[in-house]
């Protein structure tokens, strides 16, 4: 994301919280080197065409994170 480029990766229920506000991953099923392959070249069509490429990047702020930790915190505490 610091490039702000697409990238690819497995399709993990981690990976996608992590990516979930990123328009640039692409996800496919893990193992699966076709839909790799199928991803490859769609980003290379895209840059071929000249379609700009350019995902900008989630604004996780610290403020953002903390009021994240915030929320699991009360959430554990509430679970007590």
């Amino acid at each position: 994301m610091t490039y702000v480029k697409p990238f690819i990766t497995s399709d993990l229920e981690t990976m996608r919280e992590c990516l979930k506000n990123y328009q640039g991953a692409m996800f496919t099923p893990v193992g699966n080197s076709a839909a790799i392959a199928q991803k490859l070249t769609e980003i290379y069509t895209q840059y071929e065409s000249g379609k700009p490429m350019v995902y900008n990047p989630p604004q996780n702020t610290w403020d953002e994170i903390a009021k994240q930790y915030e929320h699991i915190l009360t959430w554990l505490k509430a679970m007590k």
